[in-house]
């Protein structure tokens, strides 16, 4: 990952100030499922004050997004071209491999631009709800917290899948060029099977890993509601709500883990290629 790090290094003024503004509107948006609660327990006897802290979060919120969003396409597009240039300087391959892997070099900088963005946010979401539904009710946090053995045992069975057929997909793509230039009819064609074959692999094993993460995320979420509600006779429909909207973000930001194997998987292999690195 000294690679990964070197690039951060290089552009840390644009990427930090990037990242900080990620920070600030995911913190923000974290308070809207309480401010959320708060909110509709106050419309219910008339007080509307809630609902305008609501709308303020919401619109600095989306703000500071949209203004990250017009700045850091600038900073990963400078990124991606001194990767390409950086890259195609010293390579000494065949026309094939350089296309192939000159287009893998956006996968470094959709790590920066997404997967680094969706991170920082689960991170946010998972310590923070968890925060919020311990501060609600104890018992329900313990149980989600178990959830986190359940899915990281799915990761566990499914990742060297998944690293495998990415490793296979990347150094088919490598001979498209050469094979659509020299291939002829019957190369041309057996390239795209192979590759339909394994696109539709990588997609099967996808399918059975989601399937087997979102079937752990429904029974906790059933569950952690029925223990919070289960006796619990003063509660408000504003806490039910909240209570509901941040069990539910704790598991699908728990996600991040799965992803997290699967991008680092990807990108490994994509630096491995990429050089010397």
């Amino acid at each position: 990952m000294k690679y990964i790090i070197g690039i951060f290094w290089k552009y840390r003024w644009s990427l930090t100030l990037i990242y900080f503004l990620i920070v600030v509107c995911e913190l923000l948006y974290l308070f809207l499922w309480q401010i959320l609660g708060l909110a509709i327990d106050g419309l219910l006897v008339g007080d509307y004050f809630y609902l305008v802290i609501l709308l303020l979060v919401n619109f600095f919120g989306n703000l500071l997004h949209y203004r990250r969003m017009i700045y850091d396409t600038r900073v990963y597009m400078r990124i991606n071209n001194d990767i390409v240039y950086s890259y195609l300087g010293g390579c000494k391959l065949d026309v094939s491999a350089k296309s192939a892997r000159t287009e893998m070099a956006s996968n470094v900088v959709n790590f920066f631009e997404n997967d680094v963005t969706y991170y920082i946010g689960s991170f946010i979401h998972i310590f923070g709800s968890l925060y919020f539904i311990f501060y609600l009710k104890y018992e329900v946090g313990l149980i989600v917290i178990c959830s986190i053995v359940f899915i990281g045992f799915i990761v566990y069975k499914f990742y060297s899948k998944i690293g495998q057929i990415t490793l296979l997909i990347h150094n088919h793509m490598e001979g498209k060029v050469k094979v659509l230039e020299f291939g002829g009819d019957m190369g041309i064609r057996n390239f795209y099977e192979r590759r339909k074959f394994l696109l539709e692999k990588n997609s099967e094993i996808q399918a059975k890993h989601w399937f087997s993460l979102n079937m752990v995320r429904l029974l906790f979420l059933l569950g952690c509601i029925v223990v919070f509600t289960n006796g619990n006779y003063g509660l408000t429909q504003g806490q039910t709500i909240s209570m509901y909207m941040y069990i539910n973000q704790f598991l699908i930001s728990l996600m991040v883990i799965p992803i997290a194997v699967e991008t680092f998987m990807r990108i490994k292999d994509v630096i491995k290629r990429l050089g010397k690195f």
